[in-house]
């Protein structure tokens, strides 16, 4: 244990001794180095948590994209089932930043917004404090789902950009590399012009003034409302973040994307007959049909009185111990 430690403190040392900027970005900056670097490459989603969300869920819609064609029929089921859990993931995310159906509020660590007892997180789905732990835990999703996705000659070189910790960006170049692949069809990058309208339309006012109308306007002009350049990925003169922030990113935003999502895994080839093939169409149909956009509290007990295996958050009790722990 205390030999794991030491390599854990010298691998630390050595990040910050060979780059303090990556460390101070990786504990100041939302979304850590990565996002710092997505931030430069896409929008500047540093002051926004939604925007952060959001552009997550557009990545994970991007890869499924892409899967959709070049996800061979015997391997679509593993796919699809790692489509519903991202999507999963994403949503006990959203958890700490939507209420929910269910009723659960989101809380802050200041105050808790339930009414009754503000010493305890009764009726608390989530908490605003806590988003920037989930951005971890939807990218160990969003790696698998490029690992079944990318054909196996770009598998390399996405781990080898994702070994440093900058799993979004190396999801986002592993994209453009396959967008150029794929006789200029845009599979993926089609659906980021998606985000690029959904952005703009949530700003009240775009750079230089005047709004975003998705129903007459291109993305050509949503790229304008957000300063993004129409010949540099790089754009020095995109809204700040700040600005961006202004913009309220709406569930029915991620709706959208999330309904491409599960377009693209109930459009995966089947393959197999008979027996085998109704047991695809089963593992298909429980996944598929649980992607969409529905804010759920990560579960955190094992209720007593129901099977072991069943995990459920229950708002009713909060984090306080079950009285029956049995």
């Amino acid at each position: 244990m205390m030999k794991r430690f030491m390599t854990a403190v010298g691998a630390t040392a050595a990040l910050m001794a060979g780059g303090c900027s990556m460390i101070v970005k990786e504990t100041r900056h939302s979304g850590g180095y990565p996002g710092h670097l997505l931030d430069q490459r896409t929008f500047d989603a540093s002051y926004s948590k939604r925007l952060q969300l959001f552009r997550a869920t557009l990545i994970l819609a991007m890869a499924a994209d892409m899967g959709r064609t070049t996800v061979s029929g015997q391997d679509a089921d593993g796919f699809a089932q790692l489509l519903s859990a991202a999507a999963s993931e994403i949503n006990y995310a959203a958890a700490d930043l939507f209420a929910n159906e269910a009723g659960g509020s989101v809380c802050s660590t200041v105050n808790a917004l339930p009414p009754g007892d503000l010493k305890n997180d009764i009726g608390c789905a989530g908490f605003y404090e806590n988003f920037e732990s989930n951005l971890p835990l939807i990218e160990a999703r969003i790696i698998k789902v490029m690992l079944a996705a990318l054909p196996t000659a770009k598998v390399r070189k996405f781990l080898e950009d994702a070994k440093g910790g900058n799993v979004m960006g190396a999801a986002w170049s592993a994209l453009g590399a396959m967008s150029e692949a794929v006789s200029g069809l845009h599979v993926s990058f089609a659906r980021y012009r998606t985000g690029i309208e959904i952005v703009a339309a949530s700003l009240a006012q775009c750079k230089g003034g005047g709004t975003f109308d998705a129903k007459e306007q291109t993305v050509v002009d949503a790229a304008a409302c957000l300063g993004l350049s129409p010949h540099d990925l790089f754009s020095p003169g995109a809204l700040h973040g700040r600005n961006l922030a202004k913009g309220t990113v709406q569930p029915r935003a991620f709706l959208v994307v999330m309904r491409g999502i599960a377009a693209d895994c109930v459009a995966l080839n089947f393959s197999g007959k008979g027996t085998d093939l109704v047991a695809s169409q089963n593992i298909r149909k429980r996944a598929c049909n649980t992607i969409g956009f529905a804010p759920k509290p990560r579960p955190y007990r094992f209720r007593p009185e129901t099977d072991i295996l069943v995990e459920d958050a229950p708002l009713e009790h909060g984090s306080t111990p079950l009285a029956d722990a049995n």
